[in-house]
């Protein structure tokens, strides 16, 4: 389902231009929209997998919970990771590029304290942050449908 849904999504701006030309561009506009919406809806619906599958939850080896740290690193960024630290807690840190070229002092902090770092603007794959017991469970998982 998914090529079929990116495959009409490439072909149909060749698609509006050609009804365009030939008169009709209310039609031509119909499919643009459509190919829009067959990506839009699996993306912000839940549990759509027209797109892949969604993981909605897997079994773990303990009560734990996924804490994502985001738009830093940050002034707090220390404090954050000391108190993290001080309860035996890792977390997912989504890093903005600038604050992060400006404070690499700050990313490296982050990295020693073996908690996860992303930069989404520049890596789009999804789960990259993600706990590496997520990474050895995933092929576990139960997925909804």
């Amino acid at each position: 389902m998914r090529r079929l849904i990116l495959a009409f999504a490439v072909v149909a701006p060749l698609l509006l231009a050609v009804l365009w030309i030939r008169g009709m561009p209310l039609a031509g506009i119909a499919v643009l929209a459509l190919s829009h919406a067959l990506i839009l809806i699996p993306t912000l619906l839940p549990n759509v997998q027209w797109l892949g599958p969604v993981v909605t939850h897997f079994r773990a080896e303990a009560k734990e919970v996924w804490l994502t740290i985001d738009d830093g690193p940050a002034e707090d960024t220390s404090a954050l990771l000391d108190a993290l630290d001080a309860r035996g807690v890792k977390a997912s840190f989504f890093l903005k590029g600038e604050l992060s070229a400006a404070h690499p002092e700050r990313v490296a902090a982050i990295g020693q304290a073996r908690s996860g770092v992303s930069d989404p603007a520049r890596s789009r794959r999804r789960s990259t942050a993600a706990p590496r017991s997520f990474h050895r469970r995933r092929g576990s998982a139960r997925r909804s449908g």
